[in-house]
């Protein structure tokens, strides 16, 4: 993938955005405190999901062959009234559980009977009709294997590149309601990235898609890692990505996107200490996301970060705003800065803390 595709998108799309998009955010928290006060089954208006449990509950149901209270699950995810307790739409939630469902390599080997027995109780489903495209999707990936270009054999590159095949030809055979959803738009964009032959424009997909679904991140999260320096992007423009969509969505987000695009990265598998982030900028973006989502993701995480850099401040307030104490470093993605943590907290910290 070249990288300079997804320059020219992201000049592209800075004309699909209006001046208010820059304008100074509202200081009030965008999701209510309160951490997953329902659950996916049963949720009214103004209710909050936790975000970990609601994968949880996905693949549960679906495991179980609970298909009506899925269908239920994802109406209810999909409603404006209902939040995530991480601040991501409900749309982005289905996405990643399928993620979850279906990991390619290491696939169920009967979920095709299980996408049969969905099928007699919910035809005409968009959420079936994405799963068997997902499906579809994730058996190029198990036919391919998660190593390197160079081990993978000419067979094996055969069975993925059909499969691929097969996963475009689903997709533009959709039907128009799974198009308007950002479901549609996530895995065709990731779609173009897994295939440099594709029909689908990855720079045109991308640019549609954050314009059609402006408030759904997980396209800009796709971009991120094909910026890093092993797909023959750098660090500075993963950085210059990052600082430039969080610009774009002050009105909405405030300063939080450029922490959660970072944080997109930890969840494929790239440590903090192999990007280049701008420190003060990360940390003003924590404190922003800690405000306006009660996630207990968040201020474990900026605790991680501040411990790495040793900023004895800002870890003092990201530990003060952890959820449950004894502290049990959960949500760590890097233990090279434990031991300042550790020092922190055995200065009495969290006795103070509620």
């Amino acid at each position: 993938m070249k990288t300079g595709k997804f320059l020219f998108a992201l000049c592209l799309s800075t004309c699909l955005f209006t001046k208010a998009s820059l304008s100074n955010a509202e200081t009030t928290p965008t999701v209510p405190d309160a951490r997953g006060n329902c659950t996916l089954t049963d949720c009214d208006d103004g209710g909050v999901l936790s975000y970990d449990e609601t994968i949880a509950q996905i693949v549960k149901l679906y495991k179980n062959k609970e298909f009506n209270s899925l269908e239920q699950g994802f109406k209810n995810l999909e409603q404006a009234s209902v939040k995530i307790d991480t601040g991501v739409t409900g749309d982005e939630v289905i996405f990643y559980a399928f993620k979850a469902i279906y990991p390619g390599p290491g696939n169920d080997p009967s979920e095709e009977q299980r996408l049969a027995a969905w099928e007699l109780e919910a035809k005409g489903s968009i959420f079936l009709e994405y799963a068997n495209i997902a499906y579809i999707r994730s058996l190029a990936w198990q036919a391919r294997g998660g190593g390197f270009a160079n081990t993978v054999s000419s067979d094996s590159w055969q069975r993925f590149f059909q499969r691929l095949a097969q996963t475009e030809e689903m997709l533009t055979k959709a039907s128009e309601k799974l198009k308007a959803s950002p479901l549609w738009g996530h895995i065709s964009l990731n779609l173009a990235f897994d295939n440099e032959h594709s029909t689908i424009s990855s720079t045109d997909m991308f640019a549609y898609s954050v314009r059609k679904w402006p408030n759904y991140y997980g396209f800009q999260e796709s971009v991120m890692p094909r910026l890093l320096p092993m797909w023959g992007g750098s660090l500075a423009e993963v950085d210059k990505f990052a600082t430039y969509w969080s610009g774009q969505r002050t009105a909405t987000e405030g300063t939080s996107l450029y922490a959660r695009l970072y944080l997109s990265l930890v969840s494929k598998g790239v440590t903090p200490q192999q990007t280049q982030y701008d420190w003060s900028r990360m940390s003003a973006s924590f404190k922003d996301l800690i405000a306006r989502y009660p996630s207990p993701t968040f201020p474990e995480l900026y605790a991680n970060y501040a411990c790495l850099q040793h900023d004895e401040s800002a870890a003092k307030f990201a530990l003060s705003k952890v959820h449950d104490l004894p502290f049990k470093f959960e949500y760590w993605v890097d233990n090279s800065g434990k031991n300042f943590c550790l020092t922190l907290l055995g200065q009495g910290l969290s006795a103070s803390v509620n």
